[in-house]
This record gives structure tokens, C-alpha cells and sequence, in this order.
């Protein structure tokens, strides 16, 4: 009997990430909203979780679709700082207009991963290798144009739109809610993106049955950088600031809440749902941290021990649901 309920919990949990980390959350949110009612229950505070993981999570959608295509992509945080400078450096220095300057700088992140892509798909250069060696040039491009970074950008709509509220919330989140949305219709219901399942699951396979793999790899890899550019342009909007430090450590944080969310290294599983819910966690044990007092450096260690724990609990699972 309790054989078979332990194996029916962990055959839901499996197969629905998203729900079971949302119960997960509520709980834990019940918890605290009892023992720190004061700092952690109020709703600024809520408001606060949210808008920390909203640049993110265009991190957390490029990295859900490169892992789901069973690679990895770890530029992302260099092009973060890259599109958040760029960006600056275009308003202040050569006093472009605010759109055009990120037209400009968005179109530099498609040219990246476009760059990354054809490296990885046609060269054959593994993606670890290859996004790693590019991340040293985008980044070392970034802190050249950077100076010291870029402060009050002049047109006061750029602020605006990363500092406005509505109903008490700031504008940021509701572009993660659009997003996110957006990606998930995408992946679930586009021919396109449900081939990085096929590729992740069986890349011999996917060939064999026609799928343009080069292609669909250089595609995926061009988008998962303007996703990054476009995160680095959102944080520049909600501090009024772009600095070449924001991107540090952003694609653990993104794998981090991939894999709790059910995204496998090895590709060919996950949803965006899944990992979505799985950033809400991750940042909400960071706020949990925050509020106790536990310093931002040991919260990056804490980080990264979950990591561990939730791959070793996902292999665990993988390996029970083969049974």
C-alpha cells in the first residue's frame, strides 16, 4: 500500500512539475506569512519577489529551450550586460532615440546567437565550449563600451518602463506574464519549437525523420541571445542604470529553476510552466533568505546546493517513472 502511494506521488509529481511546485509554494508562503507576518507576509514584499525574477526570466526562457534541445548556453549573462550597455551607451553617447537603440541592440543579440549557432550546428563545436568562449568575448566587448556604466538615461520613458506600476505592481512583471505566456504557446503548439523535443530526445532520430537540425539549432540559439539582450535592456529600465555586473551568476539561477521545474539536462523533457514555477521558488527562497538575514553570498551557495538536490531528485524520479 504505501509502496504504491509513494509511487503514485512521484508519477504526479513528474508529470505535473508546475502544480506540485505551486502547492509547493503556497505552503511554504503559509509558513512564513505566519512566522514573519510583518516582513515576509505583505504584499510590497510579494510584489518584490516578482519583480526580482521578471528580467530573469527571459534568462529562464532562452535556457528552457536550448536544455530542451538537449544543449546549454552560457552567454546568456554576458549578453544580459551587453544589451543593458549597448543600449546606454547609444541614449547617452550618441544621443539615439530611445527605440532605435533598442532596435539596434536587440539586433546585436540575434547576430550573437547567431554567431553561437553557426559555431555550434555547423562547426560541431560543443554548445558548453562554444558559449562559454563566446560569453569571454560578448562580456569583454560589453565592459569596453560600458566605462564605468551608464546612469539616468535621458529620455524619461526608458524609466518609465521599468518603474511604473499598475495595481501596485511594476511593469516588469507583467512583461515576464506576457512572455512567458507567450513561449509556452509557442512550445506546446508550434510544429517549430516541438521539434527541440525530438532533437533533445533522439538527435539521430530527428535527423532521420527530416528534421533540419543546423537550422532549427541556429534559429533557437539566435533567439535564446535577443532573449538575453532583451533581460539586460529590462534591468537597465527598472534601475534607471546599466552596469557590466548584472548578468553574474544569472545562468545558474535560469538552469537552477529549469531543472526544479522539470527540464532536464539531457533534453528532450520540461515545459516552460514547469520552470516558471520553479524561478518562483527559486526566488522565493532567496526573499525567504533576504528577509532572515542571510547574506547574498551564501544565497549563491544556497543556490547552488539546490541545484544539486533538485538533479539528483529529478534522476531519481526519472529513473523510479522507468521502472
Amino acid at each position: 500500500m504505501k509502496h504504491s502511494v509513494m509511487q503514485g506521488s512521484v508519477s504526479f509529481i513528474a508529470k505535473n512539475r508546475a502544480i506540485s511546485l505551486l502547492i509547493l509554494i503556497v505552503v511554504v508562503c503559509i509558513v512564513f506569512q505566519i512566522i514573519l507576518p510583518q516582513t515576509f507576509g505583505t504584499f510590497s514584499n510579494y510584489a518584490l519577489i516578482l519583480l526580482n525574477m521578471s528580467a530573469e526570466s527571459m534568462i529562464l526562457i532562452a535556457i528552457v529551450l536550448v536544455l530542451i534541445m538537449g544543449d546549454i548556453d552560457l552567454s546568456l549573462g554576458a549578453l544580459m550586460v551587453l544589451g543593458g550597455i549597448l543600449t546606454g551607451r547609444l541614449m547617452i553617447v550618441n544621443e539615439m532615440n530611445m527605440w532605435l537603440a533598442i532596435a539596434i541592440s536587440l539586433c546585436v543579440g540575434l547576430v550573437c546567437g547567431l554567431i553561437n549557432g553557426f559555431i555550434i550546428a555547423k562547426l560541431g563545436v560543443t554548445a558548453f565550449i562554444a558559449t562559454l568562449a563566446t560569453s569571454m568575448i560578448y562580456l569583454g566587448i560589453a565592459v569596453i563600451l560600458a566605462g564605468t556604466g551608464w546612469t539616468n538615461f535621458p529620455d524619461p520613458l526608458f524609466k518609465a518602463l521599468g518603474q511604473n506600476r499598475i495595481a501596485g505592481i511594476q511593469l516588469p512583471v507583467f512583461y515576464m506574464v506576457v512572455m512567458v505566456i507567450i513561449f509556452s504557446l509557442l512550445i506546446g503548439g508550434t510544429r517549430f519549437f516541438r521539434q527541440l523535443y525530438y532533437i533533445g530526445g533522439n538527435m539521430k532520430s530527428a535527423e532521420l525523420s527530416g528534421i533540419n537540425i543546423i537550422r532549427v539549432k541556429i534559429v533557437i540559439f539566435a533567439i535564446s541571445s535577443f532573449l538575453g539582450c532583451l533581460g539586460g535592456i529590462i534591468t537597465a529600465m527598472r534601475f534607471n542604470a546599466s552596469m557590466p555586473n548584472i548578468g553574474a551568476g544569472v545562468e545558474m539561477r535560469a538552469v537552477t529553476a529549469a531543472v526544479i521545474g522539470g527540464v532536464s539536462f539531457t533534453g528532450g523533457t520540461g515545459t516552460l510552466p514547469g520552470a516558471a514555477m520553479g524561478a518562483l521558488f527559486v526566488a522565493l527562497l532567496n526573499n525567504i533568505l533576504t528577509v532572515v538575514g542571510v547574506s547574498p553570498n551564501t544565497q549563491f551557495s544556497v543556490t547552488g546546493v539546490v541545484l544539486i538536490l533538485a538533479i539528483v531528485i529529478d534522476i531519481m524520479i526519472t529513473r523510479r517513472e522507468k521502472k
